[in-house]
């Protein structure tokens, strides 16, 4: 399984298509590596992404509340784990 934990576009380049070709090598280099199934964190304040790998085929697989509890910045966010089937 591959793990893509971070993936960001700068606010001047978005809507360009740079976070689907970002997102396309990061499928076409697990798939060259053998790899069947990628997973995919994101944080429930971020619906763009959320709708983002939810439209790439990714289905949401995990939600955990405490994940970032130890961090005063993030500690109410809620993590998210998608997972994506690569051998489609």
């Amino acid at each position: 399984m591959s793990v893509l934990w971070d993936l960001r576009v700068d606010d001047t380049f978005k809507n360009q298509g740079v976070g689907q070709a970002l997102f396309d090598e990061a499928v076409l280099w697990s798939k060259e590596q053998g790899f069947s199934q990628m997973k995919i964190e994101c944080q429930n304040n971020n619906v763009p992404a959320c709708r983002f790998y939810h439209k790439q085929g990714a289905v949401l697989g995990r939600i955990d509340r405490y994940a970032y509890v130890e961090n005063e910045d993030e500690k109410n966010e809620v993590q998210l784990i998608w997972y994506l089937d690569l051998s489609i």
